[in-house]
């Protein structure tokens, strides 16, 4: 799953591949809970990030997919799930997750839809996906609309990529 944000500055070539980026990182999770989330090694998947350390990548398997992003204040760069995509959340997430969380907890997800854009006051819905029959990696949203959820702005610190 993907872990890291970069911004393409420049496309320098195609033949060989070549671009100059720029790291997106965060050292906090203010914008959702005053946990020390990083501190305790987890990656932060969405909110507020920064342009940092700019570099020439020239490796195109860096990059998963492109996401959407918009503008924050003071060069701010946010990254939030929006309806339609697909996500995955940490099955049995906790606040109280910390270096020491075994990774047998940690490595539990779900993969869900995402049914509205982010809201900072109501977070957001999201439907399960489940496997369709006979296929391993083929889903589909789940028909039980009590299966939807909302994830509140404090818990969104369990939503990773899927």
């Amino acid at each position: 799953m993907p872990r890291f944000y970069a911004r393409i500055q420049k496309v320098i070539s195609l033949k060989p591949f070549k671009v100059q980026i720029s790291w997106l990182n965060s050292r906090t999770t203010a914008e959702f809970s005053s946990q020390d989330w990083i501190g305790s090694g987890f990656t932060k998947t969405c909110g507020d990030f920064r342009a940092g350390r700019i570099e020439i990548n020239r490796s195109l398997n860096s990059f998963s997919h492109r996401v959407a992003w918009m503008k924050g204040p003071r060069g701010v760069i946010r990254i939030f799930p929006i309806k339609g995509e697909v996500w995955a959340l940490y099955r049995n997430w906790s606040p109280d997750w910390t270096d020491l969380t075994p990774k047998e907890v940690v490595h539990k997800y779900e993969m869900v839809e995402v049914l509205e854009d982010y809201d900072e006051e109501l977070g957001i819905p999201v439907a399960p996906l489940v496997k369709v029959a006979g296929f391993r990696t083929v889903f589909h949203r789940h028909m039980d609309p009590k299966e939807v959820r909302r994830i509140p702005r404090e818990e969104m610190l369990r939503i990773i990529h899927a």
